[in-house]
């Protein structure tokens, strides 16, 4: 429907441009409307300041009254989406965030909410961030028609970590531990290859004597052949993928 229109006046000139725009407001009624259709109900204008007391003043209105379709009201809960832009700084990204609600109840004409099943939030800028943060953020409106029921100011909290990367350490000799001083390994061991993830700055900085294959004999008594699985030592805060080989 329209939401504007023109105004002209006819009177005095000394007196009618004396007249601000913020001295006629426009309005029309639909209090008696409460059914659904089509309704067509005339504007109004309503003087103040310095177009009050102007007399004799001919007010001509453009158009003259107004066009409106009246449905009924549907209202839905929906989940927000957050839009983040940008990129974190090198190294670094985004590892969660919570959004407190996540949703949140819309309302609006029945044709409108048919397509409806979730609102935007307004932009969250990444930029160079490494560190976890908190912010308020409201929504996008859509649909001029279809709005939010309560606040629609929601609190984001986002969490930043390093990046986590793998890396493959390979021809690492393997150890064998807890052999009785009985016995000894007739043949010799192969080399292993070990597939490690850890945050990016630790993964770096890792190097192969950090790195372990180790192979456990503390339960061998006798002599014989043996297949034993493999482990691996690593630094404190990463994770083995695997191992090869896993067993020997």
């Amino acid at each position: 429907y329209p939401t504007k229109a023109r105004i002209r006046l006819r009177g005095n000139a000394e007196k009618i441009f004396g007249i601000a725009e913020d001295d006629l407001t426009l309005s029309a009624d639909f209090r008696k409307y409460n059914r659904e259709g089509q309704f067509k109900v005339p504007l109004s204008v309503k003087r103040s300041g310095g177009a009050a007391a102007v007399e004799p003043l001919d007010i001509i209105i453009d158009p003259g009254a107004v066009t409106i379709n009246l449905e009924r009201a549907v209202s839905r809960e929906v989940p927000v989406n957050v839009r983040f832009t940008g990129t974190p700084r090198p190294g670094f990204q985004l590892i969660s965030y919570e959004l407190k609600p996540s949703r949140i109840t819309i309302v609006g004409p029945a044709s409108h909410m048919v397509d409806m099943r979730s609102v935007d939030s307004e932009e969250v800028d990444l930029t160079v961030r490494s560190q976890d943060f908190t912010q308020k953020v409201r929504t996008v409106r859509m649909d001029n028609l279809v709005r939010v029921v309560g606040s629609d100011s929601l609190d984001l909290k986002v969490s930043i970590g390093e990046t986590v990367n793998k890396r493959i350490f390979s021809g690492i000799g393997l150890a064998i531990i807890g052999l009785s001083p009985d016995l000894a390994i007739a043949q010799a061991l192969p080399s292993g290859t070990v597939t490690i993830q850890a945050e990016s700055g630790q993964l770096q900085a890792m190097t192969a004597d950090q790195v372990r294959v180790l192979v456990d004999a503390s339960q061998i008594r006798d002599p014989g052949v043996y297949q034993l699985k493999t482990i691996c030592d690593a630094p404190p805060r990463s994770l083995v993928l695997s191992i090869d080989p896993p067993t020997v």
